[in-house]
């Protein structure tokens, strides 16, 4: 297991926070009209944020939040936090357009053996729309990135069978 995470060793003004390469995406589109075609990009929600590093100084500010949780930081007791980071920083960059991280089959497999509620999912979407409200990050853009998030909830909550009590994903 690598270094665990703990918002004291991982705090807001680690160094490791700003040690990410900065990578710029932009997302294009067509659209055709008859024989016409006009081709156009627009700065996606990760470009716009700042890339790679903006996403690692968000996702340490969210499990910042997280493992102040009483309800949440159980689930992280045991976790290699870097890792956990490494990860997520890649996925909220792909929600928002920035390079593909995961398929919704490998984000059902890294879950599906942690029995999450829905009060726990959304404890930990409101912490994380709380993160990306407060680094200054566009509104819109929040609300875009949390409605692609939060429609991943059937992806990362488990059901409890009324017959057997048990966990199904």
């Amino acid at each position: 297991m690598g270094q665990l995470y703990t918002p004291s060793n991982f705090s807001t003004k680690h160094p490791c926070r700003d040690n990410v390469h900065h990578t710029r995406a932009m997302a294009f589109g067509r659209i055709e009209y008859g024989e016409r075609c006009l081709v156009f990009e627009m700065e996606t929600i990760y470009a716009k944020c700042g890339g790679a590093p903006a996403m690692a100084r968000l996702v340490f500010e969210f499990y910042d939040r997280v493992l102040a949780s009483e309800r949440l930081a159980p689930y992280f007791s045991q976790v290699d936090m870097t890792r956990l980071v490494e990860h997520q920083a890649k996925f909220i960059a792909s929600v928002m357009g920035g390079p593909p991280s995961f398929t919704d089959e490998e984000l059902r497999d890294a879950h599906a053996h942690l029995t999450i509620s829905d009060a726990v999912f959304d404890e930990m979407t409101d912490l994380l729309e709380t993160t990306l409200n407060g680094s200054g990050i566009d509104p819109t853009d929040v609300g875009q990135v949390m409605e692609i998030i939060r429609n991943k909830r059937r992806l990362i909550v488990g059901e409890v069978e009324a017959d057997t009590h048990c966990f199904v994903i």
